[in-house]
């Protein structure tokens, strides 16, 4: 009952998060399976009979970073609603400031307000990814869709997996080519990316105007030409993703995802400590 009204408030974000996903792992499957952009047939019963292409296993490994960075991009950015409240666009970060003032004024406490809301974000980045590719292969397994058998074959591409059996079960292959910590990997890259976004609406708060100026920076690196650059060349470090020509046996570092989801947890803390100290 506690979390209701707030899957209310975050039902637009939730859809788009779940339908993204879905359409993202179908374009994905289209991309490695298909014979173009708008070959739908590999969802049913046609195929283009096209070779493995081994650059095609980077695109499958680097799928579920993106697909939790882009959940935590639109739980952690969006506002819905912010700009609707009087006084919050004549300021930078007024409608962030409006909207958290508007909430509360309720009657609710600061605990329910703030966790609530990191509990419906964390989940749905830990569960929309994994489902919309299930689904996906799911669907294709109940149609025997000759698309999967090609799709399977890429994945044989990664060493580990290319040592398996023809017959080797999804769960052979799955544990084969590590999925728990690459799992891990792509859910620790959602949270931080939730984590920093999402701080600036508490930054922006604070009566400290110190703590204001590091509420742009969120903003910053979304615009920021030089964050193509420096996500570009360490791709594994800050997504814990193979970019083309890192070997295939590549596996994200514990120590990476650890200090991943440490960012996220100091963070979220200290927002949580500037939300207790905000009177208004």
């Amino acid at each position: 009952m506690l979390l209701r009204p707030w899957l209310l408030y975050y039902r637009h974000r939730l859809l788009a998060s779940a339908i993204l996903s879905l359409i993202l792992v179908c374009a994905a499957h289209v991309l490695v399976s298909g014979d173009g952009p708008l070959d739908f047939g590999i969802f049913w019963h046609g195929f283009c009979g096209c070779p493995v292409d081994p650059s095609d296993a980077y695109f499958l490994l680097n799928l579920p970073p993106f697909l939790a960075l882009c959940i935590g991009l639109i739980f952690g950015f969006m506002a819905p609603g912010a700009s609707g409240y009087a006084g919050g666009s004549q300021v930078p970060g007024g409608h962030f400031k409006a909207l958290s003032r508007f909430f509360l004024t309720r009657p609710v406490s600061r605990a329910n307000f703030f966790f609530s809301s990191q509990i419906i974000a964390v989940t749905a980045i830990a569960v929309f990814p994994t489902l919309a590719i299930l689904m996906l292969i799911g669907w294709l397994r109940l149609v025997h869709a000759p698309s999967l058998e090609h799709l399977m074959a890429t994945i044989r591409v990664m060493p580990a997996v290319s040592a398996l059996n023809q017959h080797a079960t999804v769960a052979q292959v799955l544990s084969a080519f590590s999925a728990p910590r690459r799992y891990l990997a792509g859910l620790s890259v959602g949270v931080c990316a939730y984590a920093i976004f999402s701080s600036t609406r508490w930054l922006l708060i604070s009566p400290d105007k110190r703590v204001n100026v590091l509420g742009v920076f969120p903003i910053f690196l979304m615009f920021a030409p030089i964050w193509l650059i420096v996500g570009r060349h360490t791709s594994n470090l800050i997504f814990l993703a193979p970019r083309t020509g890192t070997p295939l046996t590549y596996l994200p570092s514990t120590l990476g995802i650890a200090l991943h989801f440490g960012i996220a947890a100091a963070i979220i803390f200290a927002c949580w400590q500037i939300l207790k100290g905000v009177e208004l």
